[in-house]
């Protein structure tokens, strides 16, 4: 991956235009952290959109779904917006449980959001 930071798996991150993040797995306290890190990774050229692919994640729980709304505050802050992808449908009914559905763009794919 282009300009991928030393950020463990299961997080991959891509840096053009835009920035990237696939995220793979069970997102919980554990994992958390890891995506935390890798959407600071990603938002540190100022990108004006990170796209967060969601499509292999297996699990999102509370902290996970902190890791998100934490960045797009911190990029709503700047101008800047998260757009998740490929959301799965159990991740989705935890972002509408959680009342942050309205929160984030959310596209089937990354490739034609345009915000």
């Amino acid at each position: 991956m282009i300009g991928s930071p030393s950020v463990d798996v299961p997080f991959d991150v891509r840096l053009d235009q835009d920035a990237h993040v696939v995220v793979r797995g069970d997102i919980d306290l554990g994992a958390a952290p890891r995506l935390a890190s890798a959407l600071e990774a990603a938002s540190s050229a100022n990108p004006a959109r990170v796209t967060v692919d969601l499509g292999g994640v297996t699990m999102l729980d509370s902290s996970g779904l902190a890791a998100l709304v934490n960045h797009q505050r911190h990029l709503g802050g700047r101008g800047g917006v998260v757009v998740l992808t490929s959301v799965p449908a159990s991740v989705a009914r935890v972002l509408d449980v959680a009342g942050v559905a309205a929160v984030f763009p959310v596209v089937e794919d990354g490739r034609s959001a345009r915000f």
